[in-house]
């Protein structure tokens, strides 16, 4: 059955790169794709981005003065549960799932980027198996609290693509100060 498995990723990709072979004559012009975009996989590092930006040296002054600082905190942050979960999961599900959760991870944490990091995370169904194993109600009603706040969050940005810092806002002023004018001050409502 594994060997299903692994000849249907290999027809997968095969295809694909028949595809794409066809349209641009060059069969690997996604992984060119990727690069050009700035993501080159490769082995797992540790992200570059925000002990780079010095985020390490002085995190309120990083939460406040770079504009892409709360998603990469939450990425990055998100990543690092994830990370710090296979061992756990490995231990109380089987290898096979913490094989499953380490392999998935490879590719976003081999960019050096936090950026997708949470969508990938999304899907690593072994880690939500886990926490649904914990028998506590405590435990369980703090979950919903914890996801429902964070999803809100979330959602928020995402769809508003707030800039979360700007002139001595902090880091959790979720205004939207995008629209804000040149001076400062927000725009005049379109009613008056």
């Amino acid at each position: 059955m594994s060997l299903a498995g692994l000849a249907l990723v290999t027809a997968g990709i095969g295809g694909y790169s028949l595809f794409i072979y066809q349209l641009t004559g060059n069969p690997l012009e996604w992984v060119s794709t990727i690069e050009r975009w700035g993501y080159y996989p490769g082995f797992p590092v540790a992200p570059a981005g925000p002990s780079g930006a010095g985020a390490d040296r002085a995190p309120i002054r990083y939460l406040t003065t770079n504009h892409m600082a709360i998603y990469d905190t939450l990425n990055g942050l998100t990543g690092l549960l994830f990370v710090l979960s296979i061992p756990i999961v490995w231990y109380r599900l089987g290898a096979a799932y913490g094989l499953f959760m380490a392999v998935n991870l490879w590719l976003p944490l081999s960019s050096g980027q936090y950026e997708g990091l949470g969508r990938y995370c999304s899907v690593l169904f072994p880690f939500f198996i886990l926490l649904a194993a914990v028998p506590s109600r405590q435990f369980f009603s703090a979950t919903i609290l914890l996801f429902a706040l964070f999803y809100t969050l979330c959602q928020g940005l995402f769809v508003t693509s707030t800039r979360c810092s700007r002139r001595g806002v902090g880091p959790l002023a979720l205004t939207a100060t995008r629209r804000w004018n040149a001076n400062g001050r927000p725009p005049t409502p379109l009613y008056w």
